[in-house]
């Protein structure tokens, strides 16, 4: 199953048809730690609750994080996420398949060696 779908993040999460999604970019201001600054995540348009897809958790909008918006354009083998307030993020096409190989059961996982 293609894994940059709403529909994968859907079955993965237990997310209701009825819930509308949107792509988002969660703001963390955390100068320590920049790697965690803006994140890719998914949020459950209408509410205050997003999901980073990174650590595979939801979160909730508030002063030290933000979810906002963002459009999803192909950039070769990249997505480019370009939210409401202007930030871009460039992630590589297989980064979702990435981040959830590990976090699910599927044949593949068990023929593979892991880290």
């Amino acid at each position: 199953m293609n894994k940059n779908t709403f529909k994968y993040i859907r079955e993965i999460h237990r997310i209701p048809k009825s819930q509308k999604l949107a792509w988002c970019i969660i703001h963390y201001p955390d100068a320590e730690r920049p790697e965690r600054c803006h994140r890719l995540g998914v949020l459950l348009v209408g509410t205050d609750k997003a999901i980073d897809l990174a650590d595979g958790v939801f979160i909730q909008n508030r002063s030290d994080q933000k979810a906002v918006i963002a459009t999803r354009e192909k950039d070769g083998d990249w997505y480019r996420y370009i939210s409401e307030d202007g930030f871009v993020l460039r992630l590589p096409y297989c980064f979702i398949s990435d981040m959830y190989f590990s976090r699910v059961y599927s044949r593949d996982l068990m023929d593979s060696y892991l880290f």
